[in-house]
């Protein structure tokens, strides 16, 4: 009996610290080959990581004309999500709407 308690609580403290492991290890968001990851409690490291993938992927499309629709549109998807507000993808690419990072 006594062993089956302290494998219990071994299996109990495994999962907590499983847990701790998932919820707080970093979390990472990838657009073509444009990957960034940010801490998950850090709300302006993740809204900054978004913008640097929105820009990385504006290079990728810039460079080959805005040619691939799939990428375009996966960039005016995030813009929306990140930012709230809608655009074009030249208009996103090209500076005529805003992405702003935070200190």
């Amino acid at each position: 009996m006594v062993l089956l308690t302290i494998f219990i609580i071994i299996v109990i403290l495994l999962g907590i610290i499983f847990a701790i492991g998932i919820y707080f290890k970093d979390k990472c968001y990838e657009l073509g080959d444009c990957k960034k990851c940010w801490v998950v409690t850090n709300e302006t490291e993740k809204y900054n990581s978004m913008i640097d993938i929105i820009l990385c992927a504006c290079q990728r499309t810039k460079s080959n004309e805005y040619s691939d629709q799939s990428l375009n549109n996966k960039i005016m998807s995030l813009y929306k999500s990140t930012t709230g507000s809608s655009g074009d993808v030249k208009d996103i690419c090209e500076g005529k709407l805003p992405l702003v990072k935070y200190k």
